[in-house]
């Protein structure tokens, strides 16, 4: 058990990831956890490695997982996804997003591509296709979700 929390506290340090945890309201919160609308559905993230040929600091890989079956299909991704994209342009300066999928992903494919990213390569090795999406490419929607974000400290109660 302990190794487990020395893992989630290097989570919270590690300066090249970014989690956002995926809630799904329709579900009840997760047991030991607290209130917070919701039950935990999956997680969003963010990872700074791509190398200065690729955008240094202000590209990042995303990628986002529902675990919970009964929270796939309606939504939630794309909006975690959107959420985590406004945070990361407005105040982390990212201005490119790439996301590795492995091509057989149908569904992980027609999200990514609903949001605009559009694919950059193939990496056949891994089976992945890779896609981007520029921030100034999603200004029409981003802007927006930028204006209105809201960033509060987290309490639990």
């Amino acid at each position: 058990m302990e190794e487990e929390y020395e893992m989630q506290r290097s989570w919270a340090q590690d300066e090249d990831k970014l989690t956002f945890i995926v809630l799904d309201r329709a579900q009840p919160d997760t047991p030991g956890t607290g209130s917070h609308g919701g039950g935990m559905a999956g997680d969003v993230n963010l990872f700074f490695t791509l190398d200065e040929e690729e955008g240094g600091r202000q590209a990042a890989e995303i990628e986002v997982m529902v675990a919970e079956q009964g929270s796939r299909g309606k939504g939630i991704a794309k909006e975690a996804l959107r959420a985590l994209m406004a945070y990361a342009s407005r105040e982390l300066g990212v201005k490119r997003f790439v996301a590795k999928i492995h091509e057989v992903n149908q569904p992980s494919r027609k999200l990514f591509e609903g949001l605009g990213f559009e694919e950059f390569k193939r990496a056949a090795c891994f089976g992945e296709v890779h896609y981007q999406l520029l921030t100034d490419k999603a200004a029409s929607w981003l802007t927006p979700l930028q204006e209105g974000l809201r960033i509060e400290k987290y309490e639990d109660k």
